[in-house]
């Protein structure tokens, strides 16, 4: 049962997200050309087909994965077949220094930051009203406090930028 509904999300992910993607406002994604986008959570589902719809638009693109490297190889190898640069960077959103380390790496790499994409999440198996505060603290930690986080730094990179 839980293959099956990891396999319905994906597939809802990417519907919803090629629906988006596929209307006449995909026009509006022209300006993407050339740009660098933070994508968190890049490895799969939304993040992982955002990340090769905006490197299609021309986007030179980051994502960052917790656990699942290969995955996240395997999406910064299309990203670059499709002749746009990239970067993964394996990080824990939770922890405060490795969402500084995200941003810094990219700068590094890159020198700039153009769009983030506060993607990653997910749901914590019982943290509905079934769970404990300590069960609902750290969902808020992984959905919330690491999307603080992230935009806390970029944010500084978006200011210096101006």
């Amino acid at each position: 049962m839980i293959d099956d509904l990891e396999n319905f999300e994906v597939v809802f992910s990417v519907q919803i997200t090629l629906e988006i993607f596929s209307r006449d406002f995909t026009k509006r994604f022209i300006f993407m050309a050339n740009k660098l986008i933070l994508i968190t959570g890049g490895s799969s589902g939304i993040g992982m087909t955002a990340a090769l719809l905006f490197a299609e638009k021309g986007a030179d693109i980051v994502i960052t994965y917790r656990n699942n490297k290969h995955a996240a190889e395997g999406v910064i190898n299309k990203i670059t077949n499709l002749g746009r640069k990239a970067l993964t960077v394996q990080a824990d959103l939770m922890n405060e220094s490795d969402a500084k380390k995200v941003v810094d790496e990219t700068m590094d790499m890159f020198g700039r930051i153009d769009v983030l994409v506060n993607n990653a999440g997910g749901y914590i198996e019982g943290d509905e009203w079934d769970g404990d505060s300590a069960l609902w603290i750290q969902s808020l930690q992984q959905n919330l406090v690491s999307v603080m986080m992230m935009s806390k730094y970029v944010t500084k990179v978006f200011q210096k930028q101006r």
